[in-house]
Parts: C-alpha cells; sequence; structure tokens
C-alpha cells in the first residue's frame, strides 16, 4: 500500500508487510524510474539537478514530467509497476536478520493517507478491510520497536514542528499552522530508517 500525505500527487513508494515465524518481513518499493529516463538524457539530468518533487501551497514542482511522476510510475492502486524493492528481515524484537535489494512488479492494493491510516490505528473498523487493518496494525508494532531500539542504541527523536501552510482561491498565503504528525507518519520514517 501507498501511505502519502492527502495532497501527494506522485505516489513513488509503498511498503508491505508479512510475519513470518522467526518476526517480520519488511517491504520498501520505490518506483523505478530507471526503467524509462535513460542515464545521461535531458531528462536524466534535470531529474538530478532538482533532486526531490518541491510541494508548494497549492502547486507542485515536480522532479519529473506529471506524465511519469503521476501516471506511468506511480505506484496506483490496483495496477502492475515497476519498483527496486528492499525486503527486510527483522527478528520479532525488530533487529535486523537480513535484507536484499531486488527489482520486482508490485501491484499496489491500497492508496492511503497518513490521516486514514492514523484513524484505522486508532479504529480498526476504519479499515477498507480487514487485510488491511492487519497490517497496519503489524506495520505500527513494527514501527514502534524499531523506534526504541534506535533509542536505544543512541539514536536521536528528531520529531520536530513543521510549517503547514494554507492557501486562499488565489494561491496567496491565508495562513500557517503547525502540521499535525501521528502514528502513521512515524510508521512510514520507521520503514524508511532500518
Amino acid at each position: 500500500m501507498t501511505i502519502d500525505g492527502d495532497d501527494a500527487k506522485d505516489f513513488d513508494d509503498a511498503v508491505s508487510i508479512k510475519v513470518s515465524a522467526t518476526g517480520y518481513e519488511l517491504g520498501v518499493h520505490i518506483a523505478d524510474v530507471s526503467n524509462y529516463v535513460a542515464p545521461g538524457t535531458p531528462l536524466d539530468r534535470s531529474a538530478y539537478e532538482r533532486a526531490t518533487s518541491t510541494y508548494f501551497p497549492g502547486t507542485v514542482l515536480p522532479m519529473l514530467p506529471f506524465n511519469l511522476s503521476n501516471n506511468v510510475c506511480s505506484l496506483k492502486p490496483h495496477v502492475d509497476r515497476l519498483t527496486l524493492s528492499a525486503i527486510i528481515r527483522l527478528s520479532r524484537g525488530a533487529e535486523v536478520l537480513g535484507y536484499r535489494f531486488v527489482p520486482s512488479v508490485i501491484r499496489s492494493v491500497n492508496r492511503m493517507t497518513y490521516t486514514e491510516v492514523a484513524g484505522i490505528l486508532a479504529n480498526p473498523l476504519l479499515a477498507p478491510d480487514e487485510a488491511t487493518a492487519d497490517n497496519l496494525r503489524i506495520m505500527n508494532e513494527l514501527a514502534k520497536k524499531l523506534f526504541q531500539n534506535r533509542i536505544k542504541g543512541g539514536g536521536l527523536d528528531f520529531d520536530l514542528p513543521e510549517a503547514k501552510i494554507t492557501t486562499d482561491s488565489r494561491g496567496e498565503p491565508e495562513k500557517i499552522t503547525r502540521a499535525e504528525r501521528n502514528d502513521a507518519h512515524r510508521l512510514i520514517e520507521a520503514s524508511r530508517n532500518c
């Protein structure tokens, strides 16, 4: 499944989880843009210079053209997509037992927002199905263990406030508020910091 902000347009990463006899198998899947953008081309150089898509209130400057970022490479639900996947094996205590990086084809089951995931974690009956509720519960359980292990190992908690800018109908800044963070944000962050 993909989990992104409410206003995200490009779904370039997804997560998956399996419980095994020894613990967990966490999958972190990133859209394989290299299949569509040849190295050294003007498009490749432009994407390299931008390094990331930049989100402004009401608009985005994409790293790649919209047809790639929001369509061909987007990990939309129920569509096969090329990805590069990190498959991480973890113990029940969330210690990394091994990992591998593989080219893959995934079919995302759900496109979810942080707000939706936080709601499901608080009330599993809000999930579209039981499997989604179970997977999110397991990922959240793993995320909390990973965070505890990181802190025990001397890691720092950079859970710092971020600003959210709201614009009016003309795109002019209207107000600045604190962006709310929840367990869904931490779940995704933990999957990136194994």
